[in-house]
């Protein structure tokens, strides 16, 4: 039976057979590994088999710094100036990294119907889940501290990018080049842009990209989560290759919203992928914080305890921004007050030969409902599974794919069997 080893704990799990190697190995035989926090919040990881490992993982973290000063949203960077200061159609340099995020956005955007949408910064702001509010995150929050939107000023916000979206510039953006540099224009100076959902997977494909010029006949690279492969896993115990096996945290993990700080997220299931394969999960967990309600009565009355002290329901509010409804995943507004919908979609895993791609089609589906997202990932043949808090479906994955050799790697059982669908393309 293969013997299953954590070596990663993030918002995928990665399992490897076999003996792992150190710093002071033979980077052709086994395994460099490497990682740390980089860009002041990510961590990132690499196994690398090759010549030169240790080199290649200090350019790929060069790299990385590359790409994330043109895009930081916390520090000055073009995006930021972009966003809080151009005016309408003003040119903005930016990378050419920057320019191929944009033009990559637009295509899944096109590809998604819209569901993938990096124009929603302003409403992120507004809902108080953007990058400067990190803190935030896995913990219940004050009213006096965090003050939720109202809906009339979520509509004006969306306001802003829903007029171009039937148009070539669908978030309001122009990217255009010229010679070897390279400009942003904003169309409305209104509009915002946030690359989060997009630049940890176009990220892992650079980094990648460096590790097949190095030379490098084997690799994992792991950003925050988003997972990219490279070649067969070399076991060195035995000295043969072998696909690469990649577990899926459960978003619900204990019966609770996961949240890493408390406890060890359970694996939901396990599956083997080759090489040139990605693996990203996104979720309404790691990144979300808990609104306090007061709970009502029938008639609109404070609920009170045995003690005469008024009882709190507590909203779930999560970093992906749905872009039709300008709220987050899963929040929705009843006339009276925002409530959370137990179907939606709580997770979504895709594997994927392109990293940006899975990270694309992995925000969509968890934008769009259970059905929806289903038929998305179905129509465009896209591996994945799509999760709520009582179903999961997976697809283009049978049963036979998934790995059960532990009953701890394959929670997706305890949905029921009435609640878990193989969808096949």
């Amino acid at each position: 039976m293969k013997r299953l080893l954590a070596v990663i704990i993030s918002c995928v799990l990665l399992f490897f057979a076999g003996s792992f190697a150190g710093c002071g190995s033979a980077y052709e035989r086994e395994y460099y590994k490497d990682g740390d926090i980089v860009l002041g919040l990510f961590y990132f990881e690499v196994w690398l088999l090759g010549k030169n490992s240790p080199a290649v993982y200090k350019q790929m973290c060069a790299e990385l710094e590359v790409i994330n000063a043109d895009i930081i949203l916390t520090a000055p960077s073009p995006l930021k100036y972009l966003n809080d200061e151009a005016g309408a159609g003003e040119p903005v340099e930016v990378s050419r990294h920057t320019y191929e995020l944009v033009k990559l956005s637009e295509a899944y955007y096109h590809k998604t119907g819209g569901a993938f949408n990096i124009a929603v910064q302003k409403l992120s702001e507004l809902w108080n889940v953007d990058a400067t509010r990190a803190g935030y995150f896995m913990f219940p929050v004050a009213p006096d501290v965090i003050k939720l939107p109202d809906v009339e000023t979520v509509n004006a916000a969306k306001s802003i990018y829903e007029k171009f979206a039937d148009t070539s510039t669908p978030f309001g953006v122009e990217a255009s080049q010229e010679g070897a540099k390279y400009y942003l224009k904003k169309l409305d100076k209104d509009i915002k842009l946030d690359f989060g959902a997009v630049a940890k997977g176009y990220a892992v494909e650079v980094c990648m990209d460096i590790a097949k010029k190095s030379g490098i006949r084997s690799a994992l690279v792991s950003f925050a989560g988003h997972n990219k492969f490279y070649g067969r896993y070399y076991d060195a115990a035995t000295q043969s290759e072998e696909d690469w096996t990649v577990g899926v945290n459960h978003s619900r993990s204990h019966g609770e919203r996961a949240n890493p700080f408390f406890w060890e997220p359970e694996t939901l299931f396990a599956t083997s992928v080759p090489g040139e394969m990605s693996a990203i999960v996104s979720g309404d967990y790691q990144r979300y914080y808990l609104y306090p309600y007061v709970r009502q009565g029938e008639a609109g009355e404070p609920v009170l305890d045995e003690n005469g002290k008024k009882e709190y329901d507590f909203l779930p509010v999560c970093h992906i921004i749905n872009p039709f409804t300008g709220m987050p995943v899963g929040v929705s507004f009843d006339g009276k007050r925002y409530v959370y919908d137990d179907a939606a979609v709580v997770s979504a895993a895709i594997f994927d030969s392109s990293a940006v791609a899975a990270e694309g089609y992995a925000t969509a589906a968890c934008v769009k409902s259970f059905e929806e997202a289903k038929t998305l990932l179905a129509d465009k043949g896209i591996k994945g599974a799509v999760v709520t808090a009582q179903k999961i479906a997976f697809i283009g994955i049978a049963e036979s794919d998934l790995l059960t050799e532990y009953p701890e790697n394959a929670t997706y059982k305890r949905y029921g069997e009435p609640n878990i669908e193989f969808v096949a393309f």
